[in-house]
């Protein structure tokens, strides 16, 4: 069975895609966000965010260490969804995270969607005013890609060697699983940018 990462900036359409494809291929998905562990600790997930920015990594790791453990747990097949996904394998993720155990991923996929229509996206399935949303969504962006550089020396704009890049503004969250799938089908497609 496949073991897949799925990744891409807020909005990009990462947790449904992850769904769809757990469901089709009928592995075990995990898509446990900031937002899933703002939700656990009872406040928002633009005040874990701003929390995030000033606390070390504890966030960061806390949320990163859950994913490589559901990954090692699930060696045999996943789908896991998550903006850090894609670089879990990444020596320079394991070692903040003191992980005992290598995860391995067979498929990376990038979920490339321009910031407006990620914005849009946000505004419908939060009831934001879009402008309220672009917002938002820039400032997470960029909040992001600070962490993650200052915590991994990561840059979240290049991805690991081997990743598929799929637009989902021309493809539509059926498609999007569609093109995951078949991918891993034909095992032979790397790099692409679809």
């Amino acid at each position: 069975m496949p073991r897949i990462a799925i990744s891409g900036k807020s909005g990009c359409g990462a947790t449904t895609a992850t769904k769809l494809v757990s469901a089709a291929l009928g592995v075990p998905a995990y898509n446990y966000t900031m937002r899933d562990l703002a939700s656990e600790r009872g406040t928002t997930l633009d005040a874990l965010q701003k929390k995030a920015l000033v606390d070390g990594g504890s966030i960061d790791f806390e949320l990163d260490r859950r994913q490589v453990s559901f990954v090692v747990a699930n060696p045999s097949g996943f789908v896991l969804g998550s903006r850090m996904a894609i670089w879990l394998e990444d020596n320079r993720v394991l070692s903040k995270l003191h992980s005992l155990q290598k995860p391995r991923i067979d498929y990376r996929f990038w979920l490339s969607t321009p910031l407006q229509e990620r914005a849009k996206r946000v505004a419908q399935r939060e009831s934001r005013p879009y402008g309220d949303a672009l917002q938002h969504v820039e400032t997470r962006d960029e909040e992001n890609a600070q962490r993650y550089a200052k915590l991994y020396d990561i840059n979240v704009d290049s991805m690991p060697a081997g990743t598929i890049e799929i637009d989902t503004t021309r493809n539509n969250a059926q498609q999007v699983a569609s093109i995951i799938i078949d991918c891993v089908e034909r095992k032979n497609l790397r790099g692409l940018k679809v």
